[in-house]
Order: structure tokens, then sequence, then C-alpha cells
């Protein structure tokens, strides 16, 4: 494991360790998986990105019975991906080619969506090994095939992926509104938020909540990170309580705070 990566031991939810995985693989039952945890915020350069790697890092480090974790990070920016320079992997096949073989498999009418099952080997052509148990799903390399990414699609990857094996699946996700973030949101016992302690960031995340609340999706599954910026006069910073009584959640679940 490269010494770039900082592992952040307190952001992991040590009860999902011990929880025992839903891999169920139906297709109808809008599965919501324990060991998937999305990533999300409601604006760029709150620290997303990441904290999504450095989570991915330390489950990969991490043992259950002796060995480490198997780890999937998934790079859903769908217009900004950018682990594979993150984490110096060669961009030569993404999450792109995925759907493109799952659309041909629709479009040849051999399967419906809800009949696409991959095997563990199919799902391996498409992932980028970091470690032998650090795996990732890039994000496409080139913008404008947002027809190809569709909720379908994604829930498709997602529930092969579950299915593969995985101990753990981080999902550094997109715009936070989109359709596709909706999907792997839904699909993830935990979501993260990402936000910082300014103004604009707190409206964000607040709005954020409330949509996510209002389309059924548990607010205690939602934790808050908060990702202190050193550019905000602490006259103007936000202290727990009044964070908590803003965003409608009961604590902060962790806090990177800037040092000099």
């Amino acid at each position: 494991m490269s010494d770039q990566l900082v592992f952040c031991t307190g952001i992991v939810p040590v009860d999902l360790i011990n929880s025992e995985i839903n891999r169920s693989n139906s297709y109808s039952s809008n599965p919501m998986y324990s060991n998937v945890i999305s990533v999300i915020s409601p604006k760029g350069g709150s620290g997303k990105t990441t904290i999504s790697k450095e989570l991915a890092a330390t489950y990969s480090k991490m043992k259950n019975d002796n060995s480490n974790f198997n780890v999937c990070l998934i790079d859903a920016g769908m217009d900004m991906g950018c682990m594979d320079i993150i984490l110096g992997l060669e961009h030569d096949i993404d999450m792109i080619d995925w759907a493109y073989d799952i659309s041909s498999r629709v479009a040849n009418k051999t399967l419906w969506y809800q009949d696409i099952v991959y095997t563990k080997e199919q799902v391996d052509m498409y992932l980028k090994e970091y470690t032998p148990n650090f795996k990732v799903l890039l994000a496409p390399k080139y913008i404008g095939y947002d027809n190809l990414m569709t909720a379908e699609v994604i829930k498709i990857m997602i529930n092969s992926i579950v299915q593969y094996g995985f101990d753990i699946i981080i999902i550094d996700t997109g715009s936070c509104y989109s359709e596709l973030t909706r999907e792997m949101v839904k699909m993830s016992y935990t979501t993260l938020i990402v936000g910082n302690d300014d103004m604009v960031s707190m409206h964000g995340i607040k709005n954020m909540i409330d949509t996510y609340y209002s389309v059924g999706y548990p607010i205690e599954n939602m934790k808050f990170i908060l990702n202190r910026n050193r550019k905000t006069n602490k006259k103007y910073q936000y202290n727990d309580i009044d964070i908590c009584n803003n965003l409608g959640i009961n604590e902060v679940f962790f806090k990177i705070d800037y040092e000099k």
C-alpha cells in the first residue's frame, strides 16, 4: 500500500464490520446492502473523493477472520471522475465498457435487465486492481455517454459487485441529485455526507438531506462528516449543536479539523 494513503480509521462505521451482509440478488426488491457505503456531497471541494479513497484504503488494511477485507471502490463521478489519477491506475477500461456490454445484451433481446447476472470472472474484466484485495471500478474516461449510464445499468453493476463477494463497497458518488446517485444511495445501508462548516455548504447539505428523506431514505442511515474549511473565519463557524439543529441530525459522525 502506497504511503500516500493516510488511514482515517475514525470514519469506519464499526457496526458494519460485524453485520451480516445481505447478498440477495433480487432486481425487483430494491435491495439495500449492509456492506455498501455511499459518499456524497452537495458541492465540489468538500473532500468527498479523498475521503472515499481513504475509507477504501482503511478497510483494505483491516482484517476479518485473519485475512484483509476485500474492498471495491466505485468512482461514480460521471463527468469528473479522477480516481485513476489519484491511485495511479492505467485507465484502459471503465464502467462505460461494462455499460456497453449490458446494453448489448438488452438490445439483442438476449436478456431483460432483471435477468442479467455477471460471474466473478466477468466482473473482474471491468475492475482495476490497486492491491490484490483493493479493486476499483473507474468512472468514464470521456464525457458524453450519459445515455448508457442509466439507473437500471448502475443497479446491475452494484448487484454484480455485491455478488462478487467484496466485504466492503465504497461509492464515490457524482452529482448528488442525479438519478444515478439516487439509485446508488438507495442501495447503500450507510450514506456518508461530507461538508464544510460554511453557510453555503450547510444550506446545501440541509436541502440534500431533506430531498433524500422525502423519497424514503432513512435519515438515521445518513452520517455527517464535517471537513472543516480552513478559510472559514472562526467567527462564522458552526459548533456541533448548531450543525445538528440546522441539519436535523443527532450528531456529527466524524470531524476532520484543519491543522496548520
